[in-house]
């Protein structure tokens, strides 16, 4: 005999019912389960999420539930009451998510704040094409390749995701923020499409220094060629941690050669100066 959820589930199978946003989480007695969506006026009054222990709590667009399970999960939460194409924004964070389903379908969706959910089984393909603003520090299994970000992501932190992969030059060109140190199996190479780029941190991710001069190659390169390639006033680069140091002596040079020469270089600019902090030392 089926269970209510597995019913509901068979039902929306075969007759095409619209899918909903389904949160997992195990969540129990002593833990605050508070997901918090945003969506369009229209819907108040009608946005609920359903709970597995049969609880209904209303939601109010941008505001917190507050739930506790009485036993430990896994638990499923589904948002019933709002299309999912209509949900702007989702927070997530330190909800002991392990999965959520339907995500992708939140195709207006522009902020995510996954943050602080150590099991949660996820990749960035599973992202929404709009989303701007991404947050899932310390979600140790989080996958997938930079070139899955949303282009339209201004804001990416993955602080700790250590199962990220891909290549720095294969991040989208409007990020002005870009958390993505404690990532070992990422690859220091060109950030020269980051014309808009504010901060960038990517320390900590046991780098060579061939990859860390890449890095500071991609910035002088572009800098040469035209002085204001880079739009922010004061862009920050930190490299530094278990990164190697870069290549040579931090000093003045005509012609820049080595990593140091060319981060004295950035860091003297006349304008849109570079603070680039490295293993050894902060420039300028």
């Amino acid at each position: 005999m089926l269970t209510p959820f597995e019913h509901s589930n068979y039902v929306a199978k075969y007759y095409n019912i619209p899918k909903k946003l389904e949160i997992w989480t195990t969540c129990g007695a002593v833990d605050n389960f508070d997901p918090k969506v945003t969506f369009p006026a229209q819907y108040d009054g009608r946005v609920y999420w359903e709970m597995s222990d049969g609880t209904i709590k209303t939601v109010t667009s941008g505001v917190d539930i507050a739930h506790t399970f009485q036993a430990p999960g896994p638990h499923r939460a589904v948002l019933k009451g709002v299309p999912l194409d209509q949900i702007t924004e989702i927070d997530i964070n330190t909800d002991l998510i392990n999965e959520i389903k339907n995500l992708k379908k939140m195709t207006r969706c522009t902020s995510v704040k996954g943050y602080t959910n150590a099991g949660l089984v996820m990749s960035l393909s599973d992202l929404p094409v709009e989303s701007t603003y991404a947050d899932f520090t310390f979600c140790a299994l989080l996958t997938g390749d930079l070139s899955d970000l949303p282009v339209k992501c201004t804001t990416a932190i993955f602080t700790f995701c250590a199962l990220l992969t891909g290549n720095l030059s294969d991040l989208p060109a409007r990020l002005r923020y870009v958390y993505l140190q404690g990532c070992p199996l990422l690859v220091g190479d060109s950030i020269a499409q980051l014309t808009a780029i504010s901060v960038i941190r990517i320390y900590n991710n046991g780098w060579n220094a061939a990859m860390v001069d890449a890095v500071i190659d991609s910035i002088y390169q572009a800098v040469v060629a035209d002085p204001n390639h880079f739009s922010n006033a004061a862009p920050k680069l930190e490299i530094q941690a278990n990164n190697a140091a870069p290549t040579g002596v931090y000093q003045f040079a005509a012609e820049p050669s080595t990593g140091l020469e060319k981060v004295y270089y950035l860091s003297h600019l006349g304008s849109h100066a570079w603070t680039i902090t490295y293993n050894g030392g902060v420039a300028p």
